[in-house]
């Protein structure tokens, strides 16, 4: 009981204790979900990272990119499904060893939200024929994902220019 005696009294002098921690204020709604963190790169930075290992045939580049599950490509019009990093790698080699890259220009980008967060990009593609020597131009529609804070590819499609028609009336 006497050892009780002191803490009461001090408590009856008016001693008060540090206030309790503050909660660390909420973010507002108007801040994106997905905005980078400390390192993390943005969806725009992505697009142009893997644009330019598209222009440079760095295939390396190109596959660190892929998705966890998989990412599915067309090329031309054929459909490779839910391909692994090695896979979309070799499919893509097929495609770059056909052409010089000359330059690329990022025509859009958008994050579109969701849980996970994807967004999306065209990048129009520039390059050599190396069997014809003609400049050739492209666009690249590229899907992708946020996976544990990066974005990843998980649809990438490159779309031949349409043809004019060659039906008479």
């Amino acid at each position: 009981m006497i050892a009780c005696a002191p803490i009461l009294v001090i408590g009856l002098l008016g001693a008060t204790l540090p206030p309790p921690p503050r909660a660390p204020p909420a973010v507002p709604s108007a801040v994106p979900a997905v905005s980078p963190t400390l390192g993390q790169e943005t969806l725009s930075q992505v697009v142009s990272r893997l644009s330019q290992a598209w222009v440079d045939g760095d295939l390396e580049a190109i596959g660190s990119l892929v998705a966890s599950a998989g990412v599915h490509i067309t090329l031309g019009g054929q459909d490779y499904h839910v391909l692994t990093e090695r896979q979309a790698v070799a499919t893509i080699r097929g495609l770059l060893r056909q052409y010089d890259g000359r330059g690329f220009e990022v025509t859009r980008v958008s994050e579109l939200g969701g849980a996970p967060s994807r967004g999306i990009s065209e990048v129009a593609w520039e390059a050599v024929d190396r069997g014809s020597g003609e400049l050739v131009r492209r666009t690249l529609f590229i899907a992708l994902i946020l996976e544990a804070g990066a974005w990843r590819v998980e649809d990438l499609r490159v779309l031949l220019p349409r043809r004019p028609s060659t039906t008479t009336r």
